[in-house]
């Protein structure tokens, strides 16, 4: 199994990649007038509406990454100081899954 590194800016930007549609979405619909972005109380329409829309991905991209990034340094850490045998566990070859030792010898 192939180990993935999500560091601090990995996750910044999958979140912000995935979030970028839905609030373009929301940025056009205000375009046309749909009450989607809502800033200080009052709904932005128009122009407005598409900027804010666009202001809103990196702020919730980086409110979501931070959380997460907490929770999983923190579940790694737990995970490490309690689990450390589990950690170093070495995952068998493809010919001793296959071929075991005393299956062979006949």
């Amino acid at each position: 199994m192939k180990k993935i590194n999500l560091n601090f800016k990995s996750l910044f930007l999958l979140y912000a990649c995935g979030l970028a549609p839905i609030f373009l979405f929301c940025g056009i619909m205000s375009l046309f007038g749909v009450a989607t972005v809502q800033w200080d109380g009052r709904n932005q329409v128009g122009i407005q509406g598409l900027i804010f829309s666009i202001f809103f991905i990196p702020i919730f991209a980086g409110a979501i990454t931070i959380l997460s990034w907490v929770v999983l340094r923190l579940g790694h850490f737990i995970f490490r100081t309690c689990f450390k045998k589990a950690m170093h566990h070495i995952e068998p070859q493809e010919e001793e899954i296959f071929f075991d030792a005393d299956t062979t010898k006949s």
